[in-house]
């Protein structure tokens, strides 16, 4: 019995540093945690908003919070970032990026940032327009070439995607459609993702992702009849933004729940330990 209980504490203190550690490195920077129910969310929900830096000292560093002078990361002017939560420290909002995006952590002054328009954007200002695609893909998989867009009637750079023996485009489950708009001129765009692919432009591998215009496949000079607004100012009045104990964030704040269960391990543990030495006592 005493070796039962041995092994039970041992198997409870080698794991609760792990879970400590795996919750403070995944689940974010300390300041996000404590100031939670005064951040926000900025822009769409799952992504976040993306931004230009443009900063009169030619560049600007990630804190770990508000004019803090820990500083981590350094991003040079031009350079695009994506920020999901905000919070008003001092009169002035500083943004940090979404946890787990591929971004480094830490907070930035907003007013040393410019907007920039992506399809995020674009889904965003027509989301009631956007409808489940049901067709099929025997057009792009008989294409030799089309282009991708990166958003209807966008004026960027697109990719000029080229099919071969590698694409593997005949195979149904390379191709796969998120969902799909009707321009005012009547042609279907659908946005889709392709796996194992060989994309043109740069001649890059892997897969590509982006709107392709159904009823034109291989036309590359399609008007840009949604352009991107220039570069401006953030406003918080010109943004989505949305609360911070918003549903979908509930899942990246486990950290409480896995505090409570180490402790309650522990104490359960020690009641076991407490009724043994109890009835052995009593017993002698």
């Amino acid at each position: 019995m005493i070796k039962k209980i041995f092994t039970i504490i041992m198997v409870v203190f080698l794991f609760t540093p792990t879970i400590t550690v795996y919750a403070d490195v995944v689940f974010g920077n300390e300041f996000l945690n404590e100031k939670k129910d005064k951040t926000e969310i900025i822009g769409d929900k799952y992504y976040g908003k993306s931004f230009y830096v443009n900063s009169p000292s030619g560049y600007i560093s990630s804190k770990e919070a508000p004019d803090s002078n820990e500083e981590a990361y350094k991003y040079e002017n031009g350079r695009i970032i994506r920020i999901y939560y905000i919070y008003k420290h001092k009169g002035k909002y500083w943004g940090s990026p979404p946890i787990n995006h591929g971004s480094s952590p830490g907070w930035f002054p907003m007013d040393e940032l410019l907007t920039y328009y992506d399809n995020g954007d674009f889904e965003t200002e027509h989301k009631h327009e956007l409808y489940d695609y049901t067709g099929g893909f025997h057009e792009l998989s008989t294409s030799e070439e089309f282009y991708i867009w990166q958003w209807p009637g966008s004026d960027r750079e697109k990719i000029h995607y080229f099919a071969n023996e590698y694409s593997g485009l005949d195979n149904d489950h390379a191709i796969r459609a998120k969902h799909a708009y009707m321009d005012d001129n009547g042609c279907e765009w659908v946005y889709i993702v392709i796996w194992d692919g060989y994309s043109g432009g740069e001649s890059r591998w892997g897969s590509a992702e982006g709107w392709v215009c159904l009823s034109d496949l291989n036309n590359g000079q399609i008007p840009a009849f949604n352009p991107a607004p220039p570069p401006a100012k953030w406003s918080r009045t010109n943004i989505s933004v949305l609360p911070s104990d918003d549903d979908l964030e509930n899942e990246f704040d486990i950290t409480p729940i896995i505090i409570a269960l180490v402790v309650a391990l522990v104490g359960g543990t020690a009641v076991v330990i407490w009724i043994f030495l109890k009835k052995k006592k009593t017993k002698s």
